[in-house]
């Protein structure tokens, strides 16, 4: 195959091998001639060709994740073999790597004014992963709270807001330098569910902060770039099946080459079966997907088509019932935190209203889960024009639909025998009807110690439909001119949204896979006598959200990066943003119902004609009422990023970076907020795009046997817009906007060392402070009672919730022989559950470990996560948390009551809702490379 030269007669060969510093091969290491696009890759055995090379001498690089680059000087002749050998020494930290995401010029680590963290596939096999949040917990300065499942992971960066279900709300999840969904935080278009790791992705970039900026619009907080494989010089690949003993088999197969001549390919995917370490009680997880690109080299670059289809089912997992504000632990005969489902297979189906054709019924699976369905091509072409003169294109074409039915807690739970207090004396007996089986039990002593606790609870169901597409191309043109590298760039994107959602909420038990119940008395003749209705539904259709939404995102961008001199290096650049953001929500009709001749409840859109609801349509919910309201915003943001690098030696060098970047509003804030807090009178409220300021320095370090980075950091967003929910009790949730500030000081340290052969640690780590500067609103409690009338919440000053203050992460692993072992050690430190801190969530431990054999091509692995099956909780009170007044030193809390008769009174409670880590995970694999 041609690769530089001309006639074979006129061409020379290369082959070699690649060992690491042990003398065992590298499988997958890239070789290529400097100032050519193409290259080639080692095969199992560390082997790799290139051939037809015209005669004459070049630079040979060797390269591959968390190893040093190795540059050989070599002579071609023709109708000969040059043999080069390369045995690379480790280099865990990627200083010499050349990154590519959030710079204009590609350079190594260590000469790069960016913080950067690579992620190796060694690194990868250490996390353990089960979704692609997990590979960011190896990044310091990120937080990834990852246990709703495989998917929908909220991840935030050096103490950014972190705000629940709010995805990569700063950070643009990225696959091959474009975004995978242009906007990362919208409700159930989780980026992370459109772009799953498998053995196609070659390494992962995240850049933190600083050069986001510039690189991407919307998404200041950072990067993440999975870098796919693209084949190289002859045909390799592997072949990986793996098992969980939880139910899981997974089958991953890659495999890239030559086709004809400059031709590449790579292709691969996954498929995947998975009962879930959380039983739902039906299957939690299944599918997988496929990825190709083929890759065209040209004299001077190279053409790639890629694409990938995605299809993926996966539970989303949120609250469960616990108790003791103080020291969460399990209730009596509820779910465990770390295993416990609210899901059950007597909900595997539901038969409910159809809020969008009124008068009929639909099924919902709940076994789909997050189901999502996603295609994408697209086309990247970099031709080098002459002259200094680079042109970069990418262009992808996607569309994705996402399907969501949860579960959600939004009510605390509470003792049978109170159900209807205080208007309903506690002398009248309660019993329970379980709505599936119909058994009843009368005994008021079996009641009250049903399930070992004798507690309810009301749980939410949310069943959404959204049907997404984007377009999106970036055109980065380059000079280089003496000491500067000039850069400018175009970057489009347009996407559409379409998204139905409803709402609903059930009565339920206080167990595991818990039943639906309905609570009953006696009536006046001894017969029983319903409080709750028969099916077991607290509400159907409780809210409902009906919209289109279609945006421009437009861009030009400039930068230099100007080496100053071999030590010096200064980058800039500026990005200009203008989103352009159109669309309509369908306002909802409440029916409301008759009571003693009268419409009660009933709430209406201006100009919608009053009626008398029937019983049918007052207990189907809400429905469209043909009325909409509408948006049609623009917003004009400037984004810019300076950076400064000063490289004493190979070993040491010195960095220091600001920036300031937006995020402008999205569909997610136009849907769930309104002037007036209701989705059927109120009208959109456009709100101002977010403001981040971010500054950051740092060394690095190289030695022989050890490494560091040391980066402090400053960030600090104004006009932040928090939705935060309030759980209702007809199952729905309540979105309260409130805009405030807030500001974060902080450390991040990563370091590596071989204290003696064979044997490394690496330690990451961060230490912030992120509070609210400015976070207050009004809120009025009705009633008579003490704490009735207008509050003032004002929590300047406060922490931020959800968000740690301490991150510690060490790995230790040993080689020796076939043999390789490691164990990991995580630490999360305690946080806030709410924004009055009136509750801590306590800090964890998580170890995970593994081992594998190296047989020539065969691998085998055994990996396990959260090995000591540590119970834990990592979000508590999440709905109820905004009035928790204060928890006292044995768990209770004391809570103002804002609804109902008693609101303005002080209750107290030793449970709430919270959702535990994952528990233990174990696996095997078996990887065949070829």
């Amino acid at each position: 195959m041609a690769l530089y030269g001309y006639a074979s007669a006129q061409t020379g060969s290369i082959s070699g091998t690649v060992l690491d510093s042990n003398q065992q091969p590298l499988t997958g290491a890239t070789i290529h001639i400097q100032g050519y696009a193409s290259g080639t890759v080692s095969d199992a055995e560390g082997q790799y060709k290139l051939t037809e090379i015209s005669p004459g001498s070049y630079t040979l690089i060797a390269r591959f994740v968390g190893y040093r680059t190795v540059q050989k000087v070599i002579l071609i002749e023709s109708n000969k073999t040059t043999d080069v050998d390369f045995i690379l020494a480790e280099d865990p930290l990627g200083m010499d790597e050349i990154v590519v995401s959030g710079t204009f010029n590609p350079a190594t680590l260590l000469e790069s004014s960016t913080a950067i963290s690579i992620i190796s596939p060694e690194q990868i096999e250490q996390r353990v992963p089960r979704g692609t949040g997990d590979l960011l917990k190896a990044v310091p300065g990120v937080q990834v709270t990852s246990n709703y499942g495989e998917s929908g992971a909220d991840v935030t960066v050096r103490g950014l807001p972190f705000l629940a279900n709010s995805s990569f709300r700063y950070v643009s999840l990225q696959e091959d330098g474009l975004p995978v969904f242009e906007p990362p935080g919208v409700l159930f278009a989780f980026p992370d569910a459109m772009a799953r790791y498998d053995e196609t992705i070659a390494r992962i970039e995240m850049v933190r902060g600083g050069s986001a900026s510039v690189f991407s619009s919307n998404t200041p907080g950072g990067i993440v770039n999975l870098i796919s494989k693209t084949g190289g010089a002859q045909i390799a690949g592997s072949l990986k099946s793996s098992i969980g003993f939880h139910g899981m088999a997974r089958q991953d197969i890659n495999i890239g080459g030559p086709l004809i001549e400059n031709w590449r390919f790579n292709m691969g995917g996954y498929y995947r079966y998975d009962e879930g370490i959380r039983d739902p009680g039906f299957p939690a997880n299944r599918g997988g997907q496929v990825k190709i690109n083929l890759t065209r080299y040209l004299d001077s670059g190279y053409i790639r088509f890629y694409g990938k289809y995605l299809n993926e089912r996966n539970v989303w997992f949120m609250g469960s019932p616990i108790q003791n504000y103080k020291n969460p632990k399990p209730i009596s005969g509820g779910p465990s935190l770390a295993s416990g489902t609210s899901f059950s297979p007597e909900r595997r189906i539901l038969t409910i209203p159809d809020a969008f054709n009124s008068g009929s019924t639909r099924q919902v699976n709940m076994d789909n889960g997050f189901h999502v369905d996603y295609k994408m091509f697209g086309v990247e072409l970099l031709n080098d024009l002459g002259n200094g003169w680079q042109l970069t294109t990418r262009t992808r074409f996607l569309s994705s639909d996402n399907e969501m039915n949860l579960m959600a807690d939004v009510a605390d739970p509470f003792p049978i025998s109170a159900f209807a207090q205080p208007n309903l004396p506690a002398q009248i007996p309660r019993f329970v009807r379980f709505v599936n089986s119909g058994e009843t039990i009368t005994d008021p002593l079996q009641v009250n110690s049903l399930n070992d606790n004798g507690l309810m609870t009301v749980h939410g169901l949310a069943f959404s439909d959204q049907k997404t597409n984007n377009f999106i191309t970036n055109l980065q043109l380059t000079k280089q001119a003496g000491n500067h590298s000039l850069n400018a760039g175009v970057y489009y994107s347009n996407y559409g949204i379409e998204w139905r959602l409803a709402q609903a909420g059930i009565f339920l038990e206080v167990a595991h896979q818990p039943r639906m119940i309905q609570v009953m008395i006696p009536d006046q003749d001894g017969n029983l006598m319903g409080l709750t209705p028969a099916d077991g539904f607290a509400a159907y259709n409780s809210s409902y959200w009906n919209l289109k939404s279609y945006a421009n995102v437009a861009a030009l961008y400039f930068g230099d990066n100007w080496q100053v001199n071999n030590r010096l290096n200064i980058d800039a650049g500026i990005r200009l943003d203008m989103n352009l953001q159109k669309g309509s929500a369908e306002r909802p009709v409440n029916p409301g119902q008759v009571q003693n001749g009268e419409v009660v409840g009933q709430e209406l859109p201006p100009g919608y004609p009053d009626f008398t609801p029937t019983p049918e349509q007052s207990r189907a919910g809400q429905f469209g009422s043909g009325r909409y309201r509408t948006w049609d915003y623009d917003f004009i943001n400037f984004g810019g990023s300076v950076g400064i690098n000063y490289t004493f030696s190979d070993q040491f060098a010195i960095y220091a970076r600001g920036s300031s970047g937006s995020r402008a509003p999205t569909i997610q804030q136009w849907t769930f907020q309104s002037t007036d807090g209701s989705q059927i009178t109120g009208d959109t409220q456009r709100g101002e795009a977010e403001r981040i300021t971010q500054a950051e320095t740092g060394l690095k370090i190289q030695a022989n046997h050890w490494s560091l980075l040391l980066t402090g950091f400053y960030s600090a967003s104004s006009n932040l817009i928090t939705n935060f929910h309030r759980g209702q009790a007809d199952g729905s949730i309540l979105f309260v906007p409130v805009i405030g500030n807030t500001r974060t000081f902080g450390a991040e340290i990563e370091t590596h060392t071989r204290p003696f052969r064979n044997f490394e640690l690496r330690l990451i780590a961060t230490i912030q402070d992120p509070r609210h500067t400015k976070f207050k609103y009004d809120f009025f409690v009705p009633g008579d009672n003490e704490h009735s009338g207008l509050h003032i919440r004002d929590y300047s000053g406060n922490l931020l919730p959800e968000a740690v203050r301490f991150l510690a992460d060490l790995t230790a692993s040993y080689r020796m022989g076939i043999l390789d072992v490691f164990v990991n050690y995580r630490y999360t430190g305690e946080r806030m559950a709410n924004r009055p801190n009136s509750v801590t969530i306590p800090g964890y431990n998580e170890v995970m470990a593994g081992a594998g054999l190296t047989f020539n091509r065969v691998r085998m692995d055994i990996r396990g996560t959260n090995i000591f099956n540590t119970q834990a909780i990592a979000q508590m009170a999440a709905r109820t948390g905004e009035d928790i007044l204060r928890v006292r030193s044995d768990g209770i809390a004391e809570v103002l009551v804002t609804s109902g008769p008693q609101a303005g009174t002080i209750s107290e409670t030793n449970y709430t809702t919270g959702l535990g880590i994952l528990p233990r995970m174990v696996q095997i694999s078996v990887t065949y490379n070829f």
